[in-house]
């Protein structure tokens, strides 16, 4: 099965000043960053198959993985895959006749660090949303194995626990420096669901959600924080413009926040808000991404942040072949259904 394998390195600096005095003080003059690359995609909605603009093909599982792959940092330990939520919910019948299952095992398959929920997986409920992420039994489906990476939702709240319903946030390690990662979702999808399905779910302010994570996460050392958010963003390409929920919210976020993968409203967003990275990729695999991020390995902090989105065009790049595979079964099986 294919998978980009990426476990977590953890070096461990050791300085002998004593021994080495005039070695130690220039390695340290010459201090190296820690080079992280995130690699980001939104609004997926289960768009397996790819899709044409103009006269060009772009998207599609088997393409966006062999771009995600291509972007990958070497050694790949140090690039994380993301997403900002609605990977399923409002797709097309080859996700959506198996539950949107065969999205989650896209998304395995490829390898993703990290995701949050959008309005659209809330569409049948909290216990499909989870099945979904955890695994389970479904009467149509039978036994899913569930996502093999973890969720986050700091602003979702189960009324009758008082608790988030997944993990407020994530922390990842790379070369031993720690990477939260905070999830949160547009307080309108109360009025995008069934309310029925969400009756007993409290979508708390974005603004509050993530400054309260941010700081539960500052109290555990950790100074690189990314938020995976399912609200509205857009500026022009030049990162002029800015509008959305995420920028108009960004003054008043905590300043720790380095990155915000925004999504929601399918638009292009790659700008800087009071110092805080704002990106999106339109949606449904027609682009993805790229953030490269430099640490310095000793404080834990960012130094620079840059940002591009990048079209999931299919010239010049061959398919994943695992994938191309499993998308022509997905056919298949749909058809004989």
């Amino acid at each position: 099965m294919f998978r980009f394998l990426k476990p977590i390195l953890i070096s461990t600096l050791i300085l002998c000043h004593a021994l080495f005095p005039f070695a130690t003080e220039a390695k340290q003059d010459q201090k190296e960053t820690i080079s992280v690359k995130l690699l980001g995609i939104n609004d997926f909605h289960g768009q397996l198959e790819s899709m044409k603009k103009g006269d060009k093909r772009l998207g599609g599982a088997p393409y966006l993985a062999s771009h995600l792959h291509q972007y990958q940092m070497e050694p790949d330990e140090n690039t994380l895959l993301v997403h900002a939520g609605d990977a399923v919910g409002n797709s097309p019948p080859i996700s959506a006749f198996l539950q949107d299952e065969p999205t989650i095992e896209f998304l395995n398959r490829t390898g993703f660090d990290a995701g949050t929920v959008g309005n659209h997986e809330f569409d049948q409920g909290l216990t499909e949303l989870k099945r979904l992420i955890y695994g389970g039994h479904h009467e149509k489906t039978g036994y899913f194995q569930g996502a093999d990476f973890p969720y986050t939702a700091a602003n979702v709240i189960d009324k009758a626990t008082g608790k988030p319903i997944l993990p407020p946030y994530i922390i990842k390690k790379v070369q031993g420096v720690p990477i939260g990662i905070i999830g949160v979702v547009t307080t309108d999808t109360k009025s995008r669901v069934d309310e029925e399905l969400v009756r007993n779910l409290d979508f708390k302010n974005i603004t509050d959600s993530l400054n309260q994570t941010v700081k539960q996460l500052k109290e555990k050392g950790v100074k690189t924080i990314v938020v995976l958010a399912h609200a509205s963003a857009s500026s022009k390409k030049d990162g002029s413009e800015p509008s959305g929920k995420i920028p108009e919210i960004a003054p008043e976020l905590d300043d720790e926040i380095d990155v915000i993968f925004a999504g929601h409203n399918h638009k292009y967003a790659n700008t800087v808000v009071d110092n805080k990275l704002i990106i999106q990729a339109y949606s449904k695999g027609k682009a993805f991404s790229v953030v490269n991020l430099q640490i310095d390995p000793l404080t834990g902090d960012v130094i620079s942040k840059k940002g591009k989105v990048m079209k999931t065009f299919h010239k010049g790049i061959k398919p994943h072949p695992q994938l191309k595979e499993f998308v022509n079964e997905l056919k298949l099986i749909k058809h004989v259904r």
